[in-house]
């Protein structure tokens, strides 16, 4: 496990940290199905993890006319440009768009009503007209705002793809879809 966590992190800090969780996470469960003894359930102790930086990557006034022009001109499935929309209007976290239903969104009160988010409470975001009329525009084919076009019954479930070659067109560098909330935040503010 030091090896492999080695050879990402020289390229990867992050991600061979992540690796390096997923890994223990799986060891202590295997412990308790009783698959491994208790006393080896830690394997990862002693391997010292990578230093991370946070982010700190938001767009600038004239990246982000840029990204919304490349959006319109870049082909891509149209359940995935309309979530990156959205996003780009309501700074929400990348799961909770992809994942956005039809029952969290109340046109008549502007609003959407997330009733479990990554903080364990639900969450109430108000419409902006822009994001009333994005929603206004979508069809709607089943329970998710975004289906998926390829697994009927599902939503769509990524557009890092997608953001990386409106980026490229857009002549953004380093911008990934985790940022677009940052963003968004840093954007609302700045108009404050």
């Amino acid at each position: 496990v030091a090896a492999i966590h080695k050879s990402i992190g020289k390229d990867r800090p992050v991600a061979a940290n992540r690796l390096l969780e997923t890994i223990s996470v799986m060891w202590k469960q295997a412990a308790i199905l009783g698959h491994i003894p208790d006393e080896k359930a830690n394997i990862i102790l002693g391997i010292r993890r990578y230093k991370e930086k946070p982010r700190d990557r938001f767009l600038s006034k004239e990246e982000w006319v840029k990204l919304l022009e490349a959006l319109e001109t870049t082909k891509g499935e149209k359940f995935q440009k309309e979530a990156i929309k959205l996003d780009l209007e309501l700074g929400f976290r990348h799961s909770e768009i992809v994942a956005l239903k039809w029952d969290y969104v109340d046109l008549e009160r502007r609003e959407i009503r997330l009733p479990d988010t990554k903080s364990g409470r639900p969450f109430r975001q108000p419409l902006t007209d822009k994001a009333v009329q994005i929603l206004s525009d979508l069809p709607r084919f089943n329970q998710w705002v975004f289906p998926s076009t390829v697994l009927q019954g599902n939503h769509i479930s990524a557009v890092e793809k997608l953001l990386k070659r409106v980026c490229k067109n857009a002549g953004i560098e380093d911008f990934r879809v985790h940022d677009i909330r940052r963003s968004v935040g840093c954007s609302v503010l700045a108009a404050t």
